[in-house]
């Protein structure tokens, strides 16, 4: 059996699967994470938005800070990196990222992102250590909290929002909140296969908002990202810190962006020798959604352990055509990773 997974670098997507007596058969669909439905709790959207709000450093009220953070990703063993985030509004800011070798930086000016990095992809773990210290975000307002469960643990009182997201049900999403004062204590998604938990910790006062300084995140039961902030402090800025690269990459942004749709997905080829050996694994590939909805880039992000298991996934995707990402009326170019899982049944 195999499974597609489809994401963006910020924002999530996702694929499903099905196969029949060893032969791969892939289903995909966009990842806008979702929960089986629940009985609608009028207390869970207001309990998230505040949440939100509070933690929200970035929100149209913030004045100019600048965040320092030491960061810890496991990829093939544990390195070591530094997140600087510069804000001077909702429309100019910078995100700078050092992980051993690899740079990164993205330039947030007006209605466009200017990335410039020393390699041909960012690092996942690097894309999912910048989500985790988001804390929450949904821009695409694809979760609703529908239900509302209270409980103790360790003397702390929580309020444990059950989400939902009409596009897929085989995800579920529980965000849990500290009753009196409103941090963001957990957020969990995934299924029974496979989840991730972002835990959050060590919360501080900044201006109207508190943010933690401790944040982890958790994939089936193992630390893979974990961030320490630093300093977080109000701050002033030369307007040329915003100035981007002559070499950067431009993406289109816009509020109310349309994510790519898939359109025509081929499947792949699930490797002879593979399928022989019983081999069974994940493959993660970046890719370009151009304007005409074609893809083109690919980039191995994640190995699946075999480099015939790898090319197969590099191979199908490139074949694949979508409905393009749409700021309003207009395709733009996006960049989104596709998971290809292959399993045996």
């Amino acid at each position: 059996m195999a499974q597609s997974l489809q994401r963006s670098p910020h924002p999530l997507y996702n694929p499903s699967e099905s196969l029949h007596r060893l032969m791969p058969k892939y289903f995909l669909f966009i990842f806008l994470l979702a929960l089986p439905c629940a009985a609608a709790d009028s207390a869970a959207p207001q309990l998230l938005d505040s949440a939100h709000k509070l933690v929200d450093i970035r929100s149209d009220d913030s004045k100019p800070f600048q965040l320092e953070a030491d960061f810890t990703a496991l990829l093939d063993k544990p390195y070591a990196g530094h997140l600087t985030l510069r804000w001077s509004a909702k429309d100019l800011w910078q995100i700078d990222v050092t992980m051993d070798t690899f740079t990164l930086r993205e330039v947030f000016k007006g209605d466009a992102v200017y990335i410039t990095r020393n390699a041909s992809s960012t690092p996942l773990r690097v894309v999912e250590m910048i989500n985790l210290a988001n804390v929450y975000e949904d821009k695409l307002h694809i979760w609703e909290a529908r239900k509302v469960k209270y409980s103790t643990d360790n003397d702390v009182s929580k309020d444990c929002l059950q989400m939902h997201a009409s596009h897929q049900d085989s995800y579920n999403r529980v965000l849990c909140i500290e009753s009196t004062t409103h941090d963001i204590l957990s957020d969990r998604t995934g299924n029974d296969k496979s989840f991730h938990i972002n835990q959050f910790s060590d919360y501080r006062p900044f201006g109207a908002h508190r943010y933690p300084w401790h944040m982890q995140q958790i994939e089936n039961g193992h630390t893979i990202v974990e961030i320490h902030v630093t300093s977080l402090q109000d701050a002033t800025f030369d307007p040329s810190i915003f100035v981007p690269s002559a070499s950067a990459i431009a993406r289109r942004q816009c509020e109310s962006m349309k994510h790519p749709e898939i359109r025509n997905h081929p499947d792949p080829r699930y490797p002879p020798a593979a399928q022989n050996a019983k081999f069974q694994g994940q493959s993660i590939v970046t890719i370009t959604v151009e304007v005409d909805g074609s893809v083109s880039n690919p980039q191995l992000l994640q190995t699946a352990g075999r480099s015939d298991v790898d090319q197969a996934a590099i191979d199908a995707v490139k074949q694949w055509t979508f409905k393009p990402a749409m700021c309003g009326t207009d395709p733009v170019v996006t960049d989104i990773n596709v998971d290809v899982n292959f399993r045996l049944y």
